[in-house]
Formats: structure tokens, C-alpha cells, sequence
């Protein structure tokens, strides 16, 4: 037997007890392990080369940037927030300086609307006497020519007053001179002297005019009231060139409202609110020739606010308008189809249709 032979067999025998196979397997294990070891410890260490390499570079990149480049924004700052302050004190100036010109401004404006409250009796004077010269100077015999020449002064100082009378009004209600006294009256009342006053006026251009009688109470200041609906009324007739204007009441659950109809040339939907501004007219011509300063419904809806009701306005271009005036209602014993009021309705259409027909009548269809 071969020694190669001999140690083979030795082994074999080492092997084949317990023991032997023990320090075998524990060799080969830690043969195993530290080969596994090895390599992982070389790639930690390299990665670790690699990681200081970079933070290396990284640093000598920082060492090569040149201090004196780097942008320093304190001064920048600085100087933005001095800029903002000196806006802002320049804001501050301007903001003062237009509240103290819009103060001076109010004040000039209350002293004004003071002066013209207060002077309105005074202001009228004159023309009043300028009146009734012109009245008796008309009274005389004059020729013709003259007579005509009278009869333009007339018309003239007529639509003086009606200026100055709409000026001083809404002078009066803006400085809150003007109180409203309110009252039980019936509505009747002011249909008649509006009627005694507007029916000449209707009948010189060639338009009917009626007024429903009606029977209906009314709680409000009855001088301010006749204002209101004499301002409407006067409107109609010089916006209507023909048909006819209505003015009637109408009882709707706890309102009444008392309506000023025409067939004039009707306001625009852009208009209806623009209206009710001073000065504010619309284009074209006036039926009278009369252009106004375009202050009644601006006083009417100043008026309305200060009784403390509301207006309403329908109308359609070319066909006419109607506004109404709308007020606490006030039971009377009687029935509202028994007094020739407009007859009340349970729908919209019926209403107006109703309205329409005695329109209708007051145009002469």
C-alpha cells in the first residue's frame, strides 16, 4: 500500500466518527465565511475611497469659488424696504391730502345745498313778481305782434320756475330740509286737483287724459305725495304725443298702488334705472320741446324714500309706460269694483289687461 493510499484511509477513518465530521464541517464553514468577509469588507472600503473622494472634490469646488462673487443681498434689502417706506409715507401724504379736499368738498357742497334750502323763498320772489307783471302786462290791450311777444315771455318764465322749483327741491331734500307730515286722506282728492290743473295742458297736445275714480284712504304726507304723482302725471303727458295717459288705484292684498299709465315711446330695460339719476335724460326729442334738467324722477325717487314707499316701472319701447306708486293700503267699507277703482285681479295678466282697456278708452281706440 502506497502512503498516498495510508492518508486517504486515515482521513476516511477521521471522517467517519462524530467528532472528526465535526471539525470537518466547522472548517469548511469558517473557510466560508471569511472568504465572504473579505470580499464584503474590500467594496465597504472602497465605497468609503469613493465617498471621501467625492466630499474631497465637493470641498475643493467651495475652495475654488471666489468669495468677492457671492451676491450679498443685505444691501438690496436694505434698500427695498427704505423705498417701501417712502412710498408708503408718500401714500400716506396723497390719502390725507384727498380726504382733507374731499371734506373741504362735502362741506362746500353742504353749505350749498344749506344756502339754496334756506334761500328757496327768497329766490322765488322775484320770479313771482316778474309773474304777475307779465300777467297784468297781458291784460292790456296790445297788438298782435306784441301779444305774441307776451305770450313767449309767459312760456319762458313758466319754465324758469318749473327749473328752479325742481333745483331748490332736490337741494332741500339732500340737506334733509324737507319732513314729511303724514296724514289719512283719500286719494280722490289729489285726482282732482291734478286733474283741474293737467286736463288743459293734455287738451292743448292733442291727448286724452282721465283719471279712475277711486275711493281709497291713504296714510302718507298728502303735499308730498301730490309731488309724486304730479312729477309722473307731468312726465306722461310730455313724453306722450298720442293716445292718452291714465291714472288710476289698484288694490293688491295689503297695497295700493296708484299706477300712471301712457302710450308714449316707452324706456328702454338699460334705461329704467338710469332714469331716477339726476340730470340724466334720455336722447331724443321732448313732445312739449321742454328738456328740463332731467330732475323729476330723480326728486320722485328721493321722495318716495323719505315717505318710505316704493316705485315699480314697466314699460316697452314704442308702446309706453307705467309707473306706479306703491303704499300700506288703508281699508274703506266699500269694495274696489263698486267705486270705479281698477279692478283688483288674481293674475298679472288680467291686471294689465284690464288697465290696457281703460287706456285704451282714454286714447280713444
Amino acid at each position: 500500500m502506497s502512503p498516498t493510499d495510508d492518508l486517504l484511509s486515515g482521513i476516511q477513518a477521521f471522517v467517519a466518527q462524530p467528532l472528526g465530521l465535526l471539525l470537518v464541517v466547522c472548517a469548511l464553514g469558517l473557510t466560508v465565511f471569511g472568504t465572504l468577509w473579505w470580499r464584503l469588507h474590500r467594496r465597504l472600503r472602497r465605497l468609503m475611497e469613493d465617498v471621501a473622494t467625492l466630499a474631497a472634490g465637493r470641498a475643493l469646488e467651495r475652495q475654488k469659488i471666489d468669495p468677492g462673487r457671492v451676491f450679498d443681498v443685505a444691501p438690496v434689502l436694505n434698500t427695498l424696504l427704505a423705498d417701501f417706506d417712502e412710498t408708503r409715507r408718500r401714500l400716506a401724504a396723497v390719502t390725507e391730502e384727498m380726504e382733507a379736499e374731499r371734506d373741504a368738498a362735502r362741506k362746500a357742497d353742504h353749505s350749498k345745498t344749506h344756502f339754496l334750502a334756506a334761500a328757496s323763498h327768497d329766490l322765488r320772489q322775484p320770479l313771482q313778481a316778474l309773474g304777475l307783471f307779465v300777467a297784468a302786462l297781458a291784460q292790456q290791450p296790445l297788438p298782435a305782434e306784441l301779444r305774441g311777444i307776451v305770450g313767449k315771455i309767459e312760456g319762458s318764465l313758466d319754465a324758469l320756475e318749473q327749473l328752479l322749483d325742481a333745483l331748490l327741491d332736490i337741494s332741500r331734500l339732500d340737506a334733509g330740509a324737507i319732513e314729511a307730515h303724514s296724514a289719512l286722506f283719500p286719494v280722490q282728492s289729489l285726482f282732482a286737483r291734478m286733474a283741474f290743473e293737467f286736463s288743459p295742458l293734455a287738451e292743448r297736445k292733442g291727448i286724452a287724459l282721465r283719471f279712475v275714480t277711486t275711493s281709497a284712504l291713504v296714510r302718507s304726507d298728502p303735499a308730498l305725495l301730490e309731488r309724486i304723482l304730479r312729477n309722473l302725471l307731468s312726465n306722461a303727458i310730455r313724453y306722450t304725443s298720442h293716445g292718452g295717459v291714465l291714472i288710476g288705484c289698484r288694490r293688491r292684498a295689503s297695497e295700493l298702488r296708484i299706477e300712471v299709465w301712457d302710450s308714449g315711446r316707452g324706456i328702454a330695460s338699460a334705461d329704467q334705472k338710469e332714469i331716477f339719476r339726476e340730470f340724466r335724460r334720455l336722447g331724443g326729442a321732448v313732445e312739449d320741446g321742454r328738456q328740463g334738467l332731467g330732475l323729476g324722477l330723480a326728486i320722485v325717487e328721493r321722495l318716495t324714500n323719505l315717505l318710505g314707499l316704493r316705485i315699480d316701472l314697466r314699460s316697452t319701447p314704442g308702446r309706453g309706460s307705467m309707473f306706479s306708486v306703491i303704499l300700506p293700503l288703508v281699508e274703506t267699507p266699500k269694495f274696489a269694483s263698486q267705486n270705479g277703482d281698477l279692478s283688483p285681479s288674481s293674475s298679472q295678466n288680467d291686471s294689465d289687461t284690464a288697465v290696457a282697456r281703460r287706456r285704451g278708452e282714454a286714447a280713444g281706440d
